[in-house]
């Protein structure tokens, strides 16, 4: 399994726990200072045996084609710049196995956003640092990088919808 923007490696650690003992999880994250601490984590929860960590940029994955069962985002592709959302996900389509499974979380950007979307939106622009992640269109974004989705639910956290979504490569 892959995870594209571990971040600190919380959800690194526990993919590496579920897939057991024959299993194992590489996380990939564009900061070296995320990358250090998720090594550290990974050293804390003895899980080094079924995953690593390396630093590297999701819109050209250092990986060959068809190398992972699964591939994970959360919370990751709303911090991409619009013009490379596509890209990410089609970098994600080339390393997964003709079977694989692609997993996203992210902020939902919906046709009519409600209150607390529009008003994270005017948020986020005035204080992007502080609010970096923002809604996508995630649907969209994957039919546009070649994924068919079989699993969509949409929760709320503080008020903003939430993708969470299972796809799969539409054509190999």
């Amino acid at each position: 399994m892959l995870e594209v923007g571990c971040g600190t490696g919380a959800d690194l650690a526990a993919l590496a726990t579920a897939t057991g003992p024959r299993g194992w999880c590489l996380g990939l994250d564009l900061s070296e200072r995320m990358v250090r601490r998720t090594d550290q984590r990974l050293t804390r929860r003895e899980v080094t045996e079924r995953a690593t960590v390396a630093q590297a940029d999701a819109v050209q994955l250092p990986l060959a084609p068809r190398c992972f069962d699964a591939v994970y985002l959360s919370f990751t592709l709303e911090l991409f710049d619009a013009d490379d959302l596509i890209a990410v996900l089609q970098e994600c389509a080339r390393v997964l196995q003709p079977t694989g499974r692609l997993g996203v979380v992210s902020l939902a950007m919906t046709d009519d956003p409600p209150l607390m979307t529009r008003l994270y939106l005017r948020a986020h622009r005035r204080y992007p640092s502080l609010l970096d992640c923002r809604p996508i269109p995630t649907d969209q974004l994957l039919a546009r990088s070649g994924f068919t989705v079989l699993v969509r639910r949409r929760p709320s956290m503080w008020g903003l919808p939430v993708d969470v979504i299972v796809a799969r490569p539409t054509t190999r």
